[in-house]
Parts: C-alpha cells; sequence; structure tokens
C-alpha cells in the first residue's frame, strides 16, 4: 500500500467507542489519530502501539496536527449529560461548535458524527432517520441540539 492508499482517519473521542473503532481501523490498514481529554487516558492508550494520540479538549484545545490532512474524521465524544444534568445541552453544542472553523477549512473532509439511540427516548420497535426524536435524558436532548 502506498501513502496516497492509506486513509487517514481522526476519531474525537477514544473511549469506550472510539477505542474499539480505532483498533478496526488500524487491523485494516488505515492511519488512526485519536483523541482524548487527559493526559492520564493518553499515557495509558500510549502502550497499544500504532495510535497516534492526541489531546484535545474541546472547545478550547484543538491542535491543529491532530486535523490536518485527514480523509475522514469521526466525533465519537459523549454530551456528559449524567456527569453535567440540564448543563449539557448548552456545554455539548458549544464543545462541537469548536469544531467549525476546522470543518469550514477542510471542504474535502468526510466526517462522522456517532449519534445515540437516546434520541428516540422509550420509543419502541424499529425507527429510522424518519422517526420523530423523543429524548428523555439530558445526554438525549444535548445529541438532539447537536444534531440540529
Amino acid at each position: 500500500m502506498d501513502d496516497k492508499s492509506v486513509k487517514k482517519v481522526g476519531i474525537l473521542g477514544a473511549g469506550w467507542l472510539g477505542l474499539p473503532l480505532a483498533n478496526e481501523l488500524l487491523a485494516a490498514g488505515c492511519s488512526v489519530r485519536a483523541s482524548v481529554r487527559s493526559d492520564g487516558k493518553s499515557a495509558a492508550l500510549a502502550r497499544r502501539g500504532a495510535l497516534a494520540l492526541f489531546r484535545v479538549d474541546l472547545p478550547e484545545v484543538l491542535p491543529e496536527a491532530f486535523f490536518a490532512d485527514l480523509d475522514y474524521l469521526i466525533v465519537t465524544v459523549p454530551p456528559g449529560g449524567r456527569r453535567l444534568g440540564g448543563a449539557a445541552v448548552a456545554d455539548y453544542t458549544e464543545r462541537l461548535q469548536a469544531l467549525a472553523p476546522v470543518l469550514r477549512g477542510s471542504p474535502a473532509l468526510r466526517v462522522f458524527f456517532c449519534s445515540s439511540t437516546g434520541v428516540y427516548g422509550a420509543t419502541r420497535g424499529r425507527v429510522d432517520e424518519s422517526t420523530p426524536v423523543r429524548p428523555t435524558t439530558h445526554s438525549g436532548r444535548a445529541v438532539v441540539a447537536a444534531e440540529q
């Protein structure tokens, strides 16, 4: 594989979803950069080997090297509803809005935002994009606000 065929993927949020995704992408031959919010977690993940780790703490810390030359950006940042309660909506939208200048400056970047089934609240049965959202938790409301 030459350098041009290796896909460069950034995973914003190397938590319970982002880290296994990073491992799968690495196994598939992608170049992966993952972000963490704390230096302590960064050290623990660095022992995994091939991951390029960056400390990214939205909205303040946005290292240019993390976003440079990515083909794909996958956003798996959690909304923090359990921790923040009713403040989660404002906090989450503020953190994600910090990405706007990066995204505007990278028109070819393909962005994937990981949503949550929590946006559907107590809805039962099959859901799809046309199913009305009815979040019942702070996290669910924060994700709906971010998607809008």
